[in-house]
């Protein structure tokens, strides 16, 4: 998981524990988002975590130091003031 230097990036703005640090829309049981948890644990604020209700539902793994959030990305972002975000799905089956 060395594609992106998460750490060093996130690390560039102050945070604190309430910072929403990244979303990761669509993660399934969260196998990435605990990746990058661990690789950033000394930055302080959240990462999180969503995929569809009964996907987040289904996680029996613990998640330390990942929100877990149920969410539909066809609806409104319910998390606003991130600065960007990106989802790992097609543009054209977004319009």
């Amino acid at each position: 998981m060395e594609l992106f230097p998460f750490k060093s990036e996130l690390e560039k703005s102050q945070t604190t524990d309430e910072t929403v640090l990244l979303i990761d829309i669509g993660g399934g049981k969260g196998h990435v988002s605990k990746l990058i948890r661990d690789l950033t644990k000394e930055v302080k604020g959240k990462i999180v975590l969503q995929d569809r209700p009964e996907v987040i539902g289904d996680i029996t793994e613990e998640l330390l130091g990942v929100e877990k959030m149920g969410y539909d990305f066809f609806t409104p972002q319910p998390i606003q003031g991130i600065s960007s975000a990106s989802k790992d799905f097609p543009c054209a089956q977004l319009t």
